[in-house]
């Protein structure tokens, strides 16, 4: 069990390597965890003053990644700035495997040692969950809490479950009440609580945990402030994030669980069958991505917790096929079948790592611009929202002296464009067929002088494994002729 958790975690670290960038839904973490280690309590230079986005966002996660990475800092000071950004990025994915660890630790108590590596191994063989374990998203943040809570209700300790469990909802995501909620009732139908015990433990939960975010993130905000409720209204009452797409309601059953799990869904169902227990681990996960279904707006991260109690029902239907594979060679034939789902699940791995290597064109622009120029020079470069939005962080203003310009306003922008008032530019766009136009844009200031390619879908080929990714320009790096 041991290599298997060690898997987990060197697999976790790995990913941050391959892609170091971060997209725009984890801006507002990772520029607090940087302001955090660079500004301390020096509010009015946090990144959200300037760019406070739609809805406030809870400073609490980032303040805790912040505060364990200061020995990173203090050790990283006079390196590339990047390193941090690899450093913090470890410590959350540190902590997020811890939680899974003391889950394994409590499906071992509850199911036995084989199961519990078979769930490591199976967790391994994934991508998604790994990939997003240190990525500075609010369901991250939230992961840490849900596994930890996950592990105590298994072991009827319910008095810890109903306070971890209240704190990742008040503080973190308000939907989580779909899951622990489902959690709570089977608990209740078979005696494992009573109600009055409940009507104790959750106002106290509420009251710390609503009081905790309110405080700290008032002071952030300059203002009273309960993120996540405002949060809650704008997704759910308002229902404004359908704003950023919609998907059909049975979306996560038909394509974000199947991603998610890979070949081990199959397993899953076999697990149900051979122990009634994983129902009780399986009903409340199913239940919660039934429930969530009703929201238009669909994103696979926001179901990303179900995957470590669905992957116990899989590991227990591995675990039985393998302990009785010497019975027959019927058997013997399943158990190969178990490694090869393995095997299934790891080149899938393989091909999404590929392709999110090329989904951060932006990160990957400014850190070629930061490593291409020396540090003496003078640089102000501006950086559109595209590219921003791709992987660009404060991290990567490697030079003190430099420029980074984000600004928004387009006539700003156009007037300094025209008076050269900048030295280099980073211009982004989605659609491929734009090329030459940007080209043409600013051929008569700038000259073009680098391109980042980004993933734009897959396409069959006649080679091993039979279907390739397709790349496009996505990033254009300009420089001012006067340079």
């Amino acid at each position: 069990m041991t290599l298997a958790w060690g898997a987990v975690l060197l697999l976790a670290l790995l990913y941050i390597v391959v892609c170091p960038y971060t997209k725009v839904e984890e801006s507002f973490n990772l520029q607090a965890i940087h302001d955090h280690l660079y500004h301390r309590l020096n509010i009015s230079q946090f990144d959200h003053v300037q760019f406070p986005g739609p809805v406030p966002r809870t400073f609490i996660g980032s303040m805790l990644v912040g505060y364990v990475s200061f020995p990173f800092q203090l050790l990283l000071n006079h390196m590339n700035k990047l390193y941090l950004q690899y450093a913090v990025r470890g410590v959350l994915a540190g902590l997020v495997i811890s939680s899974y660890l003391h889950f394994t630790v409590t499906v071992r108590r509850v199911f036995g040692a084989s199961v519990a590596t078979w769930s490591c191994l199976i967790l391994a063989s994934q991508f998604h969950f790994l990939f997003y374990a240190s990525r500075p998203l609010p369901n991250s943040f939230a992961n840490i809490f849900v596994l930890l809570a996950s592990s105590y209700w298994m072991r009827n300790n319910l008095r810890v479950f109903v306070f971890l469990a209240g704190f990742s909802i008040i503080v973190f995501r308000c939907e989580l009440a779909i899951l622990f909620g489902l959690m709570l009732l089977f608990s209740l139908a078979k005696s494992h609580v009573k109600l009055p015990q409940l009507l104790l433990w959750i106002p106290v939960t509420g009251f710390i945990s609503l009081g905790s975010t309110v405080l700290i993130d008032s002071y952030y905000w300059q203002r009273w402030v309960w993120p996540e409720g405002e949060a809650f209204h704008f997704n759910a009452i308002l229902n404004k994030s359908s704003e950023w797409g919609t998907s059909p309601f049975w979306w996560y059953f038909t394509s974000a669980l199947p991603r998610a799990l890979g070949s081990s869904l199959i397993l899953v169902l076999q697990g149900l069958a051979i122990d009634s227990r994983c129902f009780s681990l399986c009903a409340p996960a199913f239940g919660f991505v039934f429930l969530y279904s009703l929201l238009p707006h669909k994103e696979l991260r926001f179901i990303l917790y179900v995957v470590p109690l669905l992957n116990v029902s899989a590991a227990r239907a591995c675990a039985a096929i393998w302990n009785n594979r010497s019975k027959s060679s019927v058997r013997s034939l399943l158990a190969v079948g178990v490694f090869g789902h393995l095997v299934i699940n790891i080149a899938l791995t393989a091909f999404l790592t590929r392709v999110s290597y090329y989904n951060y064109p932006g990160g990957w622009a400014l850190s070629h611009l930061n490593t291409q120029l020396t540090s003496h020079q003078y640089i102000n470069v501006h950086i559109d929202t595209y590219s921003a939005q791709t992987g660009v962080s404060r991290f990567l203003h490697e030079h003190d002296h430099w420029k980074y310009d984000k600004t928004e306003d387009p006539e700003i922008v156009a007037a300094k464009i025209e008076e050269r008032a900048y030295t280099h530019l980073l211009v982004g766009t989605p659609d491929e067929h734009e090329t030459q136009a940007i080209i043409a844009k600013y051929s008569t200031t700038y000259k073009y002088v680098h391109t980042e390619m980004c993933f734009k879908g897959t396409q069959l080929s006649k080679r091993y494994p039979f279907i390739d990714i397709k790349l496009a320009p996505c990033v254009w790096i300009f420089q001012s002729k006067n340079k």
